[in-house]
């Protein structure tokens, strides 16, 4: 993180309430960049743990600061707007990327104009599923039988080393060529979070854009939502709204209204206001 150096990578951190993991998502950035020049710039939005303070005690991570939470898409697209690099990657907080996979992001994005993510595990090792298929009504009612932690994602395991075409990537771990970003339009920011990834890489195919994840970038994402059974209920309801949300946006009117049914039902069984 040489402030003198033009980055070939820009690392983007949206941050909310990081710090149990923060401060080693950053420190290993350089062994992930394997000697590439790197900038890393966190967003945070309206920590109350110290998170902010914790980024800026370590030399070379720019640290923005929102006064409110501004949800994970302004974030990401803050970041972007600040950074100098023709790569964007980004990244959750609590996302621990292993040596080499910013630089085999950096490698397959220098000749692939495309969007690109890694291998995920669990920091028990476990394959964490990191990519999926564009949401239909028929794909979401047949997933709804799966458990909750597989429910987005892709079933089918990548058996090989090499890049495989998928229809989105997780944001928890996602890069591009600025140019592709720009071009897209960014994050949408009507998402506060979740499916904005989603919405992402289908704006980014109806563009001509293909997404790929790429076994060699590996990373360990601690905490994603998918496995949590500790997330609250502003975490579970924004969900719900954002998946209303992608429907509204890319789906036939008659699936938004199924979908739009479906979580006004569940709000009501949980005793939460519908907006």
């Amino acid at each position: 993180m040489n402030p003198s150096v033009k980055p070939a990578i820009s690392v983007l951190i949206p941050a909310y309430n990081g710090a149990r993991w923060i401060a080693e998502t950053l420190n290993r950035l350089a062994g992930a960049a394997g000697g590439l020049a790197f900038e890393a710039i966190v967003v945070d939005n309206a920590s109350a743990d110290g998170t902010t303070a914790i980024c800026r005690a370590i030399p070379g991570v720019r640290v923005l600061r929102n006064e409110t939470n501004r949800g994970f898409s302004h974030a990401a697209n803050q970041a972007a707007a600040a950074s100098q690099g023709r790569i964007l990657v980004a990244v959750n907080q609590d996302l621990h990327l292993q040596p080499g996979a910013l630089k085999a992001v950096h490698g397959f994005l220098a000749s692939s104009n495309s969007i690109v993510g890694g291998a995920l595990s669990f920091q028990d090792g476990a394959e964490q599923p990191s990519s999926g298929p564009f949401p239909t009504l028929a794909g979401t009612l047949w997933r709804m039988t799966l458990p909750r932690r597989i429910r987005k994602y892709d079933l089918s395991r990548h058996r090989s080393g090499e890049a495989q075409p998928v229809d989105w990537i997780t944001g928890a771990f996602i890069g591009f060529r600025r140019e592709l970003f720009d071009q897209v339009g960014g994050f949408d920011e009507d998402y506060f979070m979740y499916y904005e990834d989603v919405d992402f890489c289908l704006r980014a195919r109806r563009a001509g854009f293909r997404s790929y994840c790429l076994p060699a970038a590996k990373a360990v994402h601690l905490h994603p939502f998918s496995s949590r059974d500790d997330a609250p209920d502003w975490l579970r309801q924004e969900v719900r709204f954002s998946q209303v949300r992608y429907f509204s946006k890319h789906r036939p009117r008659w699936e938004q209204a199924i979908i739009r049914a479906l979580n006004r039902a569940y709000f009501l069984a949980h005793g939460w206001p519908w907006r």
